[in-house]
């Protein structure tokens, strides 16, 4: 499972290559991973985000919420 999205205007890309440790140690999850890695770091998926642009909740905060 793979999708791309939105936070406001930066890129975003979700993976879930599998249930086990020993899923990261598969090459094409390993190639999936950092295929999302390159791709959203990329020029091409700022313009993509910008194109796109989704709200963001401020009164969540990293680790909890308001």
């Amino acid at each position: 499972v793979a999708w791309a999205t939105t936070a406001a205007v930066s890129p975003v890309v979700y993976v879930q290559p599998g249930d086990s440790g020993a899923t990261f140690g598969l090459p094409g999850d390993q190639q999936l991973v950092g295929g999302a890695v390159d791709w959203v770091a990329s020029a091409d998926a700022r313009a993509w985000a910008r194109a796109r642009p989704t709200p963001v909740d401020a009164r969540v905060t990293p680790g909890g919420s308001a």
